[in-house]
């Protein structure tokens, strides 16, 4: 999965794929991208190969981070796009000196009219936050690999 970084030019790419993975009527698609460029906001497209499948946001403000507008193309779902996203935030954010991240998620669910605001929170010092994602990587890592083996 590759993950980039994305400037004002994917803005409309970043506002297609939040409107249409939470379900949002089109017109949602350019006020979910109005962020992308704007000061303390950092943008992100996970892709498969050339195609565009995942975005996510980070908002950054003094030591904290918040992130945001993680959605995924329904035909691309539980392929990762989200864990490398994520992963990516969270190595961002300690790189500029956050030591404390709050995530919003969304409950995915056909039935929901509005996303669920649920909230997680990591704290602590940059060099405290990255030990912890890194060695989360591997147990995560080790624990699939686990999987895997059992399933062949």
């Amino acid at each position: 999965m590759d993950v980039r970084e994305i400037d004002r030019d994917s803005a409309d790419v970043f506002g297609d794929i939040v409107a249409t993975a939470f379900g949002y009527p089109p017109a949602v698609a350019p006020l979910a991208g109005q962020t992308v460029g704007r000061p303390g906001w950092r943008h992100y497209l996970a892709y498969a190969g050339d195609t565009p499948i995942g975005s996510a946001a980070m908002y950054v403000s003094g030591e904290t981070a918040w992130f945001g507008f993680a959605a995924t193309d329904a035909a691309h779902r539980r392929r990762g796009a989200q864990r490398a996203l994520v992963i990516r935030r969270l190595l961002d954010a300690a790189a500029v000196g956050c030591s404390r991240v709050s995530v919003e998620t969304a409950e995915d669910a056909l039935s929901r009219t509005l996303p669920h605001s649920g909230t997680c929170a990591a704290s602590g010092s940059r060099s405290s936050i990255r030990d912890r994602i890194t060695s989360g990587l591997a147990r995560s890592d080790t624990a699939r690999q686990d999987n895997d083996t059992r399933e062949t």
